[in-house]
C-alpha cells in the first residue's frame, strides 16, 4: 500500500481551524471526531506515525487548553455577573417604608438601568436571580404606593386642620383680636398643602378668599357627582338633573360644555377658599375629604 502524510496534516490543520463556538461547549470534545478520523484514516510507517502521533497530540493539547481556558472565563464573567447583579438586588433590600419617597425613586431608577445593562447570566442562574429581583422591586413599588398614600393622608389631616382654624377665626369676636396671633401660629405649625389647596385655604385664613361665581352649595353638589359619594337628601333631585344634563351634553357630544365642565380639582380649590359653612356644609366637606383620603393620590 502506497503512504502518505498529506491526510494527517490535514487532520492537525483542522483542529487549529476550529471554531471559537465549539471550545466553549461545556458537555462536548471538539477534538473526538477529529481523533477518531484521524485514527481510522492514517496508515503510516512506525516511526513516521509516531511523529505525526506527537504534532497531532500537541494541537489536540492546544485546542484543549484554549478551551479550558476559555471556559474559565466564561465562569468568572458569569460569578461577576452574579454578584453584581445581587448588589441590586441587595439595593433594593435596604429600602424601608422609612425612606425617603425622592430616594426610592432614585434608587429604583439606577437599579433598574444598571439591571438592564449587566452582563449575562449563567442559565441556570437566570431564572431564579431574576424572579428574586423583579420580588424585591415589587416590594419598593408597594413602598412607593405606600408611602405616597401616607403622604396623602397627611395632607388630608393637615387641610382638615386648616379647615377648622379658618372656622374658629371666622367666628372670632371682633373683641377678641388677641386671639388671632395664637391661630396663626397653630396654623404654621401645621404641614403645607399641596400648592393651590394651600393657596385657597391661606387666603381663606386671612380672609382674602375669592367670591366664587357658584354657590358654595351647588360646588358641594358638583364635587359629590364627581367622587360619586352621596349628597343630603334634600338635594338628590337636583343632583339627578345635572348628571341628565350632563349625560344629555355628552351623547351630543357638546365640545363646548365638555371643555367648561370644572374639575375635581378646581372644585375642591373653589370650594376649599369658600367662607363661612354652616353646620350641613361643614358635614359635606367632611365626606369630600374623607372620599379623597380613601381615593388617593390623584383623585383631586
Amino acid at each position: 500500500m502506497k503512504f502518505t502524510t498529506t491526510g494527517v496534516f490535514r487532520y492537525v490543520s483542522h483542529l487549529y481551524a476550529l471554531p471559537r463556538h465549539l471550545l466553549l461547549r461545556q458537555h462536548r470534545n471538539p477534538t473526538k471526531s477529529v481523533a477518531l478520523e484521524y485514527l481510522n484514516a492514517t496508515l503510516l510507517p512506525h516511526k513516521l506515525e509516531n511523529a505525526l502521533w506527537d504534532e497531532f497530540k500537541s494541537a489536540t493539547d492546544a485546542v484543549m487548553n484554549e478551551r479550558d481556558a476559555a471556559l474559565s472565563a466564561r465562569k468568572a464573567e458569569f460569578a461577576a455577573n452574579h454578584a453584581a447583579r445581587e448588589g441590586l438586588i441587595e439595593r433594593l433590600a435596604t429600602l424601608t417604608e422609612d425612606s425617603p419617597m425622592a430616594d426610592i425613586r432614585r434608587t429604583l431608577s439606577t437599579v433598574d438601568s444598571e439591571w438592564r445593562s449587566a452582563g449575562e447570566m449563567a442559565k441556570d442562574q437566570a431564572a431564579p436571580l431574576t424572579a428574586r429581583f423583579h420580588s424585591a422591586r415589587d416590594r419598593v413599588q408597594e413602598l412607593l404606593a405606600n408611602s405616597a398614600r401616607r403622604i396623602w393622608g397627611r395632607h388630608c389631616d393637615a387641610l382638615l386642620a386648616k379647615l377648622a382654624l379658618c372656622d374658629e377665626r371666622e367666628t372670632t369676636a371682633a373683641g377678641e383680636a388677641g386671639a388671632i396671633p395664637e391661630l396663626e401660629g397653630r396654623c404654621a405649625e401645621l404641614p403645607a398643602l399641596p400648592p393651590r389647596w394651600e393657596h385657597a385655604v391661606q387666603a381663606r385664613f386671612n380672609g382674602q378668599a375669592s367670591v366664587s361665581k357658584e354657590p358654595l352649595d351647588k360646588l358641594l353638589l358638583q364635587l359629590e357627582s364627581a367622587l360619586d359619594i352621596p349628597s343630603p337628601p334634600a338635594v338628590e333631585a337636583e343632583r339627578r338633573q345635572f348628571k341628565l344634563l350632563a349625560l344629555k351634553n355628552a351623547l351630543e357630544n357638546r365640545p363646548t360644555e365638555q371643555a367648561g365642565k370644572p374639575t375635581v380639582e378646581a372644585l375642591s380649590v373653589a370650594i376649599f377658599g369658600s367662607r363661612h359653612f354652616n353646620a350641613g356644609q361643614k358635614q359635606r366637606l367632611a365626606a369630600i375629604v374623607d372620599a379623597m383620603r380613601r381615593a388617593g393620590p390623584g383623585s383631586s
